[in-house]
């Protein structure tokens, strides 16, 4: 197999599996490590690359971690905006949960990637701005798979074309 498919095989199967239920973990050291080490052994198969050159986030293939990091960020998104919709949105539990996990900050936990001088209020309004957190979240998932926004968009619209001209 291509080593593109081999590495949307691994993607798509593997780590989903692996970063299953991520958003309740606490992302300390030891975690980041052991994720690191599982995936860079996956990938030193898949690619032929050293384990080495596979675990330096500079020239990973696929940055698992950062992966994680961006499908939790989504995920808090997706909590607010569904708290936004319901009704009595301030007394769910889920809500209160990350409001708690927000006023109770560890290293590591659900909103690592928040800045830590962030008020609440502020930390809605930025949850509350759509636009910019989804680009936000696409900008980590990118750096994830080692591609720039503009090279994903440029991809997509270069395979649409082909398929047209493939169908014309």
């Amino acid at each position: 197999l291509e080593l593109a498919l081999r590495l949307r095989l691994y993607i798509s199967a593997v780590c989903s599996i692996l970063y299953y239920g991520s958003e309740g973990w606490f992302l300390d050291v030891q975690t980041c490590k052991a994720i690191n080490g599982a995936n860079t052994q996956i990938l030193s198969h898949i690619t032929g690359k050293s384990r080495h050159d596979e675990a330096q986030s500079e020239t990973t293939t696929c940055n698992l971690l950062m992966w994680i990091r961006a499908r939790r960020l989504k995920w808090v998104d997706h909590i607010l905006r569904l708290e936004k919709s319901q009704s009595n949105n301030e007394h769910r539990i889920i809500r209160k949960t990350i409001e708690f996990i927000f006023q109770n900050r560890h290293n590591g936990d659900l909103l690592m990637d928040i800045d830590p001088t962030t008020t609440w209020d502020e930390f809605l309004s930025q949850a509350n701005d759509r636009d910019s957190w989804r680009k936000k979240v696409k900008a980590m998932s990118m750096k994830a798979r080692r591609a720039s926004w503009s090279e994903s968009k440029a991809s997509v619209k270069e395979a649409r074309k082909e398929r047209n001209y493939e169908g014309s």
